[in-house]
């Protein structure tokens, strides 16, 4: 499943917030030296994901980004917390930095749109290694699945 599917299937299975947050400021993003590393919500952050770190947007939000500077456009996942750098609003990943073409800049400033929230359930699941799976009680390891958020997709 490619980043696009995945943000396409989301944004579908998600409930649609009745109102859209909408937030603008500065928007920087985080490089290769994160990859491998786990983000805030126990996801392992890895090469072509395209997602984002905000303070205070639960995980699993889908969030529309515009660069203010080209109009760009890309719908990222809240999967980790920050910038923790005054003035900014939002930390992207590297593919979500190319979409908006903003890797040269580094910083550029930004429109942010919430398009989704995960629903009650979904904000209380974490993504735990080892974690136990509710269906079949066998640990994560032995029952691999494909996940969006907290929601199993199909079982291999």
């Amino acid at each position: 499943m490619t980043s696009v599917q995945v943000i396409i299937a989301t944004i579908l299975l998600l409930p649609l917030t009745s109102k859209a947050t909408i937030e603008t400021g500065k928007a920087s993003y985080y490089g290769d030296k994160w990859i491998g590393r786990l983000t805030a919500n126990g996801e392992t952050y890895r090469r072509g994901d395209v997602t984002a770190a905000h303070k205070t947007l639960p995980f699993n939000t889908m969030v529309k980004v515009t660069n203010m500077n080209n109009g760009k456009q890309v719908v990222v996942r809240i999967n980790n917390r920050g910038p923790y750098v005054k003035g900014r609003i939002i930390d992207l990943s590297v593919e979500a930095a190319k979409a908006l073409e903003m890797q040269k800049a580094g910083v550029v400033r930004v429109k942010l749109e919430t398009l989704a929230k995960p629903a009650k359930a979904q904000k209380k699941a974490t993504m735990e290694k080892g974690s136990i799976n509710q269906q079949n009680s066998k640990p994560a390891t032995e029952a691999i699945k494909f996940r969006l958020g907290s929601i199993a997709l199909r079982e291999l």
